[in-house]
């Protein structure tokens, strides 16, 4: 009876650790039943696929689309079709060994809707251009996000790419497009087709602290003009936080100028929203108006002044130099004691910059606050609401 036991035992450890191996198995490769699909708005649907080998764990997969705003998918595969477009969703296996894509176009037309399985996909058809699906970015350290390219056409034979930066210093990208921010700087991020096409996207690395760590992708945005935009995760950050909200329920207006009072807004909010502020010495701030104790509070600690004794122009707008000066104050405010060289060594248009804006523009472009496109910081032009998201996200890596 004991040697029964005890063989009986010896079998159930041996079928235990086997279902172990096997559900500890990587997937080697993934593949979508269809290569291309037209949907209607509205569809929704689970992804059809099989992987290698067929005992690996389903669950090991990350789901990604080249745009969420007009088909999004959970970490389940179910996709949901929100508006007419081309998007591409895809599969990639945890450690990034496999992936695999499918091109969805949405259409509103129900007639439209049809599927392509991979085996009726044309041979031969070259591909003419490839795109990424952002043009540029800023990543923290230690942060990776997953770029998916697409191509033109949508059903060309080989839409194999290869991805490559040219400093991998500041950054390194993987076969499947994986790119992960390694150190502050500025690189590029190439994605070139079999045929030699080739498309570029600018990656700016900035640094990263705890205040940073803020989970970005599990943040849900309500607004529909954000994805695309480079500053998406500053944007995401100052929401999450509750610094920034949209112009509407919908609506983010990431090109959208910042008003005085706004900014002023912003930053009493970092500061907690201190109580206890009672003056009026501006004849356009009214008592009843959202933002009278934000412009009370930071033209009594000196961050902003009234554009003269008796006047704030709160509707007024900031421009990039603006910005940079205001910041540069609050980080003095803060106790960071910043410091400038006054010299803007290396911007192509530094005769632009007002003489005391100066030190501060220097600072914000050494901090990575304000971001340089070309060589250029444009410091007359109007600082826009990503601007401003960019800004306050880096700016709170400084204050650890």
């Amino acid at each position: 009876m004991k040697k029964w036991l005890s063989s009986l035992l010896v079998i159930c450890l041996l079928m235990s650790s086997l279902a172990f191996a096997v559900s500890g198995e990587k997937i080697t490769s993934i593949q979508f039943t269809y290569s291309d699909m037209t949907k209607q708005v509205g569809s929704e649907f689970q992804m059809s696929y099989v992987v290698t080998p067929q005992q690996a764990a389903n669950g090991g997969i990350v789901w990604v689309s080249s745009d969420p705003a007009t088909v999004k998918v959970n970490q389940k595969g179910y996709v949901t079709c929100l508006k007419a477009g081309l998007a591409t969703i895809k599969a990639i296996s945890k450690g990034s060994v496999a992936s695999a894509a499918c091109v969805i176009e949405v259409v509103k037309d129900a007639s439209s809707a049809t599927d392509t399985p991979i085996a009726a996909v044309k041979k031969n058809v070259p591909v003419q251009a490839i795109a990424i699906n952002q043009t540029l970015m800023q990543l923290p350290v230690g942060n990776s996000r997953y770029l998916i390219a697409t191509f033109t056409p949508r059903y060309a034979s080989n839409r194999s790419v290869k991805w490559y930066v040219t400093d991998e210093r500041v950054a390194s990208i993987d076969s499947n497009g994986l790119l992960v921010a390694k150190q502050v700087g500025e690189t590029t991020v190439v994605a070139e087709s079999n045929n030699g096409k080739t498309f570029q996207c600018k990656v700016y690395v900035v640094p990263i602290t705890k205040t940073n760590s803020v989970d970005l992708n599990s943040v849900v945005l309500p607004f529909n003009d954000v994805y695309g935009v480079p500053e998406l995760d500053s944007i995401r950050y100052v929401y999450k936080k509750e610094l920034m909200n949209g112009v509407s329920a919908d609506q983010f207006s990431p090109y959208g100028g910042v008003s005085r009072a706004m900014m002023a807004t912003i930053l009493y909010r970092i500061q907690g929203e201190p109580g206890g502020v009672k003056h009026k010495r501006f004849q356009d701030v009214a008592w009843e108006m959202w933002y009278a104790s934000p412009v009370f509070w930071i033209d009594k600690v000196g961050i902003m002044k009234g554009v003269s004794k008796n006047s704030f122009a709160p509707d007024g707008a900031l421009t990039r130099e603006q910005l940079a000066t205001i910041l540069f104050r609050f980080a003095d405010f803060k106790g960071l004691k910043p410091k400038g060289p006054g010299y803007l060594y290396d911007l192509s248009d530094r005769d632009q910059v007002s003489n005391w804006a100066t030190e501060a523009v220097q600072w914000a472009y050494d901090n990575y606050i304000l971001k340089v496109d070309r060589g250029l910081i444009y410091p007359q032009a109007t600082a826009s609401r990503a601007d401003v998201a960019r800004a306050i996200h880096v700016f709170f890596s400084l204050l650890e």
